[in-house]
């Protein structure tokens, strides 16, 4: 966020709440204007607010759409490359 880029879960944060306050601190953040304090405000409310969560099962929902995209290919150790890689990428630092 320090370069002015709202992640997916801010986004879900700033879109499912009515909070003019929030937007104002997204606007901010975008802006690259928005302090230390702000930020780590805004992380922490994404957090308590299911921001991170949301972006979890977003994250599912792709790695479900590309697995069914790999499905009528053969075994391979590219397609098991793949699919491994799409466990990291969804466990990582969680």
């Amino acid at each position: 966020m320090r370069e002015g880029k709202l992640t997916l879960p801010v986004l879900y944060l700033l879109n499912s709440e009515g909070d003019e306050r929030l937007r104002q601190l997204g606007l901010k953040v975008k802006k690259q204007i928005a302090g230390a304090d702000e930020i780590a405000e805004l992380v922490a409310l994404t957090k308590e607010r299911g921001g991170i969560d949301y972006a979890y099962e977003v994250m599912r929902g792709y790695k479900e759409l590309a697995l069914q995209i790999l499905a009528p290919y053969p075994e391979s150790e590219a397609k098991e490359g793949l699919r491994l890689f799409l466990d990291y990428m969804i466990t990582r630092d969680r």
